[in-house]
């Protein structure tokens, strides 16, 4: 784009010469404008879900000089025109940078009928936002189609603006503009042709006041908002000084029907049948909420929602709020009924919530609470961070990401939940203990059934990256079937590939820790642990690695043998399961065994077969390779480095999460 105009026009005299039928206008019009570069616009991802997001990505060169001054201009079809418009305006950017433009209309003068605008307005930094203005408006909205065509819509009432404010928006510092602004509104209506329920009795009170340009002495005062729509009154009135320790005065009373709302203004989303009812007086100081000062604070009433859709860039799919009652009591914000929907998720939700004023007002406080959550099935895939919203599960080697939890959140969750699914496991009864904070998930004293085991659970879960979390846990389960622990559970067939063979029951006390991928399955390399399982009694039908070892010694009774009570002890570290020596009795025979098996099958044992009658002669021999083609050599046990390596990547986000867990432990 390159430009060099210059202009200085008489409109009356272009319009008389022009004599265009469905329009008048006039004044004198004059441009001075240099603009050299391009103006263009680029698509970025933005957010966990990567949702595409347009914004400029380079402006020209500009240099813009232009006035107007007896403006004037006139619909024919309709009865009256604007006159007086006047500006002169002023915008420029040396560089090409959005930082360094500016933009100054001064000037501003616009009249219709009784109704005007006057003052200037400027904007220079459009990083920093710094502003100065001095507006003045004041209207008849029923004047609005006198001299504008409006037909789908009916507008009255008189509106009345002052907006005064000079200097930098910068929140992060404290820093607001000097202002005294005040929007009033009497007597309003608005009614859609296309919907014949009006918004009517409208009047709004508004006022934002700063004198010395800080959030200290910052003031919002609504005085009143108040409505009648669709035969149901509301109002909001509200006073807020000081946004760096608010103090606040907030009462609402009122029902809002959505749905109305929706197609009065033609908003997207015409299916929503949503409602929020307000019936409450909030009154105290933020100071007193935090200190504890809570007989200070006069906060009381109720608020209950229904049919409501909310979105998150955490999830997924929207979440859809089907009831919700809630009242207030000094700091809390009681969950009195909150039933919502997510995917085929139901959930019940009852406690309650406090520190909700630091919350709000600050990006550090942590929102704060306890609830009994109850649901009669929850499918963990579902709230997979880039889950598909028509299916629950990955596709192909996509990653529906893992499960992410807000750090600026600090509740205690007790749930109960009839049946979960996660990952092709169905655990069933399950009650736990669950405290979310900064990020992490605890789960205490937390028992369920899972493949038929009783299990006691107590570990924890922190999402690392929207592709990679870490956990630990320890577990307890006494005497459950091994055939369906495998069939069901798949750390469990990764970790006891024998147990394909075996039949009978077991018993597992075991920690383990590591990462969990971009599908919620653990990166094997990562995984720490160690433990017990007990063999409670377990008999071996085509086990192929002890009929071998049965072939091998000739001694027949080994095959398909039992055994009973035999505890066998291991640890792991980089994907190698190292099994301390284990004695065991069978058919008369002492074996014994110890080494190290790989979570991917490879096998590297030491074993001694112990023969009769009290194993204290016997015969030492090595395995290799794996359950399904091993090698039997006669000799003693020599072990080998099967370590197996995280990749680069996941062995960065390990170390930086235990700092990050060793730093919290502290």
């Amino acid at each position: 784009m390159h430009a060099n105009i210059k202009s200085d026009l008489n409109l009356d005299k272009l319009h008389a010469s022009l004599q265009f039928p469905d329009f008048s206008f006039g004044g004198k019009w004059n441009l001075d404008a240099k603009i050299d570069g391009t103006y263009a616009k680029a698509i970025r991802q933005v957010g966990l879900q990567k949702r595409e997001q347009e914004y400029v990505a380079s402006i020209p060169t500009f240099d813009i000089k232009n006035t107007l001054v007896d403006g004037k201009f006139k619909l024919a079809k309709l009865p009256q025109g604007l006159d007086k418009i006047a500006y002169r305006l002023e915008a420029k950017d040396p560089d090409g940078q959005l930082k360094s433009a500016s933009i100054a209309i001064h000037d501003i003068s616009v009249q219709a009928l009784n109704n005007y605008i006057k003052g200037f307005i400027s904007i220079t930094d459009f990083n920093k936002i710094a502003v100065n203005s001095d507006l003045k408006a004041s209207f008849n909205l029923a004047d609005i189609k006198k001299f504008y065509p409006i037909k789908q819509v009916e507008l009255a009432g008189l509106v009345d603006v002052n907006l005064i404010a000079k200097g930098y928006v910068d929140l992060k510092r404290n820093i607001f503009p000097e202002t005294n602004t005040s929007i009033v509104m009497k007597n309003g209506l608005i009614k859609s042709n296309d919907y014949p329920i009006p918004m009517e009795n409208i009047q709004v009170e508004a006022f934002v006041n700063s004198e010395k340009g800080s959030l200290r002495d910052l003031n919002v005062k609504i005085l009143p908002v108040s409505f009648t729509f669709a035969g149901e009154p509301f109002f909001l009135n509200a006073d807020l000084k000081n946004f760096n320790n608010i103090k606040y005065n907030i009462q609402s009373k009122g029902k809002l029907n959505l749905g109305p709302i929706y197609k009065l203004f033609a908003l997207d989303g015409t299916n929503v049948d949503g409602f929020i009812y307000t019936d409450f007086s909030l009154k105290g100081l933020q100071s007193d909420a935090t200190n504890g000062h809570y007989n200070r604070l006069q906060n009381s009433g109720r608020l209950s929602i229904g049919n409501i859709q909310v979105q998150s860039d955490m999830l997924p799919q929207p979440i859809a709020i089907r009831s919700g009652n809630f009242s207030f009591n000094q700091e809390k914000m009681n969950f009195d009924k909150f039933l919502v929907a997510y995917a085929k998720n139901d959930i019940s939700i009852k406690g309650y919530l406090n520190n909700i004023i630091n919350y709000a007002t600050s990006s550090q406080a942590p929102l704060k609470g306890q609830f009994t959550l109850s649901s009669k099935k929850i499918n963990v895939d579902d709230f997979m961070v880039f889950g598909s919203p028509s299916s629950s599960t990955a596709t192909g080697t996509s990653e529906s990401g893992v499960v992410l939890l807000p750090k600026n959140l600090d509740v205690q969750v007790l749930g109960l939940v009839n049946a979960i699914s996660y990952n092709k496991m169905n655990i069933k009864d399950f009650k736990g203990d669950l405290q979310v904070k900064e990020g992490k998930m605890t789960l205490n004293k937390t028992n369920f059934e899972l493949a038929g085991l009783k299990v006691d659970m107590n570990g924890s879960y922190r999402p690392i990256n929207p592709r990679r979390a870490s956990f630990d846990y320890a577990v307890k389960a006494d005497s459950f079937d091994i055939q369906r622990a495998y069939k069901e559970i798949p750390m469990f067939r990764e970790m006891v590939s024998s147990a394909k063979n075996a039949y009978g029951l077991v018993s597992l006390d075991y920690k383990l820790g590591g990462l969990l991928n971009g599908n919620m399955q653990p990166v094997m390399p990562s995984i720490v642990g160690e433990g017990s399982l007990t063999l409670n009694q377990i008999k071996f039908r085509g086990f192929k690695l002890l009929n071998g070892i049965s072939q091998s010694t000739s001694k027949e009774k080994l095959k398909d043998g039992e055994v009973k009570k035999v505890v066998i002890k291991s640890h792991i570290k980089n994907n190698v399961m190292t099994i301390e020596r284990t004695k065991m009795k069978m058919m008369g025979f002492r074996p014994r065994f110890e080494g190290q098996v790989t979570l991917d099958g490879r096998m590297n044992l030491g074993f001694r077969l112990g023969l009769p009658p009290f194993g204290i002669f016997g015969i030492p021999m090595r395995i290799t390779g794996t359950p399904d083609n091993f090698h039997l050599k006669m000799g003693k046990y020599k072990e080998e480095d099967l370590d197996m390596d995280m990749d680069d990547e996941d062995s960065k986000v390990y170390k930086e999460s235990q700092k990050v867990q060793e730093t919290q432990a502290k």
